[in-house]
């Protein structure tokens, strides 16, 4: 079990996981705070331009 390859593969299939993990949740909020307008940080800046608002 403990051998350097099954250590070594392990590894490599936690890191590809965690990598794929991060990426889904990433694209998640990405897509939520892109569709929904409720952040006054993100949308109300891109749409309103520089002092647009103020």
């Amino acid at each position: 079990m403990s051998t350097p390859l099954s250590r070594q593969k392990l590894y490599i299939f936690g890191g590809v996981f965690i990598a794929l993990l991060l990426l889904v949740i990433i694209l998640v909020v990405s897509l939520h705070s892109s569709s929904s307008g409720d952040s006054p940080q993100g949308s109300s800046v891109l749409n309103d331009g520089p002092g647009g608002s103020s």
